[in-house]
């Protein structure tokens, strides 16, 4: 049985699963769905057609899918989705899809989504996601799995953060690949201490380091597009020639800088920190 408080206004189209608890002064939309023992607290607006999963933890003054900011939205039938053990701290806002891309915004499971984030719409994030305080994603940005944004980090629309990246305070233009540390003054190596607590292994952890070295060498501070082309295409044909899994890193690596996308690298990527050689 469910827990709605009694000045909860909640639409006769919306189901309420098993175990869960609608807060005071909450407002749930029509074609709305919460999970089983999910909690939303009080006052929090879920205007419509969003698929909210199990043992999800929503705080007060959270905004859910009110209309995408997108100029070109015209009022389709769009959706949010939130995955099961998500949390989403208080007044941040998600907005909903648009016909560009599939009309879903979709948060995965177990993300720790913090104060005062905005997740534009049709981004797609993957599991175990975390987004820091007053950070702002802009639409169409694809999140993969295990990345941490830290607090203030602005994304770009259509950009992509690869599994296990970690950025800080950074204004992020362009992709950034799988396991990369970044500041805003620069690329500060591999998420060693991201890589070392999911269990990777020291052979693995430095063959992943000598790919990052040879396509994304320290004197490079140009970004040549022809000269980085070439250090991806020879560290690409060179994998497969040692043992295979002391490359799994270094092949999710290549995986992610070979996909086409609408977004050219994160300059930061190509530029040492302040006061690095």
């Amino acid at each position: 049985m469910s827990d709605i408080h009694a000045s909860a206004i909640v639409h006769p189209e919306a189901e309420i699963g098993e175990g869960a608890v609608i807060g005071p002064f909450c407002q749930i939309g029509p074609q709305v769905q919460v999970g089983k023992n999910t909690r939303i607290e009080g006052p929090t607006v879920i205007t419509r057609r969003a698929r909210i999963g199990e043992n999800v933890h929503i705080f007060p003054f959270v905004s859910l899918h009110h209309h995408s900011q997108d100029l070109k939205f015209h009022g389709e039938e769009s959706w949010i989705e939130i995955g099961d053990g998500t949390t989403v701290r208080e007044h941040a806002s998600i907005h909903g899809g648009t016909a560009k891309d599939g009309l879903v915004t979709r948060i995965g499971r177990r993300n720790l989504i913090m104060t005062g984030v905005h997740i534009g719409h049709d981004v797609q994030t993957e599991d175990e996601v975390i987004i820091a305080s007053n950070t702002a994603l802009g639409g169409h940005v694809y999140v993969e799995r295990q990345a941490i944004l830290g607090g203030l980090v602005g994304v770009h629309q259509f950009v992509r953060i690869g599994r296990l990246a970690m950025v800080s305070a950074a204004r992020i233009g362009g992709d950034i690949p799988p396991f990369a540390l970044l500041h805003r003054d620069g690329f500060l190596g591999v998420n060693l201490v991201g890589l070392r607590r999911r269990g990777y292994t020291l052979p693995q952890i430095r063959r992943l380091q000598r790919a990052y070295e040879e396509i994304f060498p320290a004197n490079d501070k140009d970004a040549q597009d022809n000269a980085y082309r070439e250090r991806l295409l020879a560290v690409t044909q060179g994998v497969g020639n040692g043992d295979g899994d002391d490359e799994v890193l270094v092949r999710d690596f290549l995986r992610f800088l070979n996909e086409d996308n609408k977004r050219h690298l994160e300059t930061l990527l190509f530029r040492p920190p302040d006061g690095a050689q």
